[in-house]
């Protein structure tokens, strides 16, 4: 069987991994001309996020989809920052990773265990490859082929800045800032490389390219005052949403380009990587395995959107009462350190009071809702 998988991205390289496994190997496009993002930058995988929250999240990468990846950290420490009061969660929070072109990032980590060939500064149509390919995974990281083929519902939107930056940092500690001085009803963070760089970051929703600049400013100003910019990055405007189906005769779309992005703070990394070897186990298998998955992950995208949405609706005080229930004895612990999996029940419970912006449609055609960045 040919294979092709369009993108060199988590997904993408994740289910080239499998599939080598079962002893099909596939040819990736890449349009840029090495692996990685763009720019080196940290993300977080929370514990609290993952849609098996009673498993660890690199244990079950490794022994339920055999990925051989490695965190750069662990976040024993978290500070979410309200308008006027702050509060510190410890234990074992989630992860830090790495993401681009570092030696250390998940997409080089992947790379350094495949066999596939990888041709970069490549970025043929699906249709093309089709033609070449009995199957043809699109894992592009936007929902370009998606909105082409009408399965794609856009649920949020918003815009990012970030910089790399140094100073001195607690390799283990996540710092979340709810204001909307800096973010609207979005946040900002600060994740560490190392004791002496970090990325810094604030995401926006509803914004534009100016708009984020000037909230950028505002919360270097107020919150990095020891801090060196050392390589500011300006990313495009993202999309998390939905689609309608994920198999379309020889295509199958993964990552991004399938809505696996969680949409509470948008962590897309565990749910890509988990789309991407499913997708591989569908081809080589033919046992569903993708379709089985983008079934049980709409539920759980559907009960962290109505979070999402409640979240959007608050102003500064909103967000200090939210800080400050996590004040009270146990929250805490009941929250970052219960196996159970709280965030999923909250978001049911927001449906059932009619809070969260109202129902949430299921994705059935191509749809554009919410406001529009100007």
């Amino acid at each position: 069987m040919r294979v092709a998988i369009l993108g060199a991205g988590l997904a993408g390289l994740a289910c080239a991994y499998e599939l080598e496994r079962l002893g099909i190997r596939p040819v990736i496009f890449e349009k840029r001309h090495r692996v990685g993002e763009r720019f080196p930058n940290v993300e977080i995988m929370p514990q609290i996020l993952h849609h098996r929250p009673s498993r660890d999240i690199f244990l079950e990468l490794r022994q339920h989809l055999g990925l051989p990846l490695q965190p750069s950290g662990a976040i024993t420490r978290v500070t979410l920052h309200g308008p006027s009061r702050a509060v510190t969660a410890q234990g074992h929070i989630g992860y830090f990773t790495i993401r681009g072109h570092d030696d250390r990032s998940l997409e080089r980590q992947l790379q350094r265990h495949l066999k596939a060939e990888i041709r970069f500064r490549r970025h043929p149509h699906p249709d093309r490859l089709a033609r070449e390919f009995d199957r043809v995974v699109v894992a592009t990281g936007d929902q370009e082929v998606t909105r082409a083929l009408g399965l794609w519902q856009r649920d949020l939107a918003g815009w990012l800045r970030g910089a790399v930056v140094r100073g001195d940092f607690d390799p283990s500690s996540l710092h979340i800032w709810f204001r909307t001085e800096y973010a609207k009803s979005g946040y900002g963070y600060l994740a560490p490389f190392d004791e002496r760089r970090a990325f810094a970051m604030v995401a926006v929703p509803d914004s534009n390219a100016e708009e984020v600049d000037r909230y950028w400013q505002r919360f270097l100003r107020a919150e990095g005052a020891g801090w060196k910019v050392e390589r500011e990055a300006k990313l495009e405007k993202f999309e998390i949403g939905q689609a309608a189906a994920h198999t379309v005769g020889p295509l199958l779309l993964v990552g991004n380009a399938g809505g696996f992005v969680e949409p509470l703070v948008g962590c897309g990394q565990c749910p890509s990587l988990y789309s991407g070897v499913m997708a591989a186990r569908e081809i080589a298998l033919g046992d569903g395995s993708l379709t089985r998955f983008a079934r049980r992950w709409r539920g759980w995208y559907r009960r962290l959107l109505r979070v999402r949405r409640w979240l959007s609706e608050q102003e500064n005080s909103g967000f200090d009462r939210l800080v400050g229930a996590l004040s009270l004895t146990g929250a805490r612990t009941a929250l970052f350190r219960s196996p159970l999996p709280l965030i999923a029940p909250a978001g049911a419970l927001l449906g059932a009071l009619g809070l969260g912006t109202g129902p949430i449609p299921e994705p059935g055609h191509q749809q554009e809702p919410g406001p529009s960045p100007p």
